[in-house]
């Protein structure tokens, strides 16, 4: 009974960490000793929270100086890379560390987009993938028309291949149908926009959005029209806006002179 009580004052008066010739060491409770601070078992009680857009990474620096009254943003790092950022809050304290990660992830309407990238599908399905892209498509109505005119399905067959040439409405493919029906017989052209524009955000929660085009691909295969999308510049696009969020970040932070913000992309 002596000893617990004994042992109960030297713990709560024993401090957490120490620093010897060694390096920094740590107490382990478990352990009963100390440990040096890369050992394995050395787990930190420093908060880790997450957050999913660079708005709120913004408000959290801000506020962090603010309850530390770090006037400067001294001792605090700002790590960027291609998945978001890691915000820690005061570098002199390494051995338990608070931090926000910021974990970047794609909008919804760049996912839709991407998943229709590389695909090939018949008519019914690009226009379905077209359908699920409004809310970033320019002038939808027009070019949604346009795409379904001719509907490629039993009772029409493409008896032509797509050919790319100027035309109205820009670049198109332009083709004939042989149509089963009142006009049995009767061959029907028709022209599909070859490209079609875009505005979206390319993060979740990011009020910035970036215009770029999308290139449409029709070919003929075994007498069917196959369709698929393709977008050139889009992985320049994404790089772009990372550094835009970095240099958003700088703007918003530019009162915490001292903040240190690393690029590591």
């Amino acid at each position: 009974m002596l000893k617990a009580i004994f042992n109960e004052i030297i713990n709560s008066t024993r401090p957490h960490q120490i620093v010897t010739k060694f390096g920094e060491m740590v107490f382990q409770p478990t352990a009963n000793e100390y440990l040096p601070v890369k050992e394995k078992n050395f787990t930190h009680d420093g908060r880790k929270r997450e957050i999913c857009n660079i708005e709120s990474m913004v408000t959290v620096a801000k506020e962090e100086a603010r309850r530390r009254d770090n006037k400067t943003g001294d001792h605090m790092t700002v790590i960027f890379n291609k998945t978001g950022a890691n915000f820690f809050t005061d570098d002199k304290n390494r051995l338990n560390p608070d931090s926000w990660t910021y974990n970047r992830r794609n909008s919804r309407q760049l996912s839709i987009l991407e998943k229709g990238l590389g695909s090939q599908m018949d008519h019914q399905g690009f226009l379905r993938l077209f359908q699920g892209l409004k809310p970033s498509i320019k002038n939808y109505e027009t070019l949604f028309r346009a795409y379904r005119k001719t509907r490629a399905s039993k009772t029409s067959q493409a008896i032509s291949a797509p050919i790319l040439q100027d035309g109205k409405m820009g670049a198109e493919f332009s083709m004939a149908f042989q149509v089963e029906g009142g006009n049995a017989g009767t061959p029907q052209n028709a022209a599909f926009p070859a490209e079609f524009a875009v505005e979206m955000p390319v993060v979740v929660g990011s009020q910035k959005k970036y215009e770029f085009g999308v290139e449409v691909d029709i070919w003929l295969q075994d007498k069917t029209l196959v369709w698929g999308i393709r977008c050139p510049e889009l992985l320049t696009l994404i790089e772009q806006s990372v550094l835009d969020e970095i240099e958003f970040f700088r703007k918003e932070t530019a009162e915490l002179p001292d903040l240190c913000i690393v690029m590591d992309l």
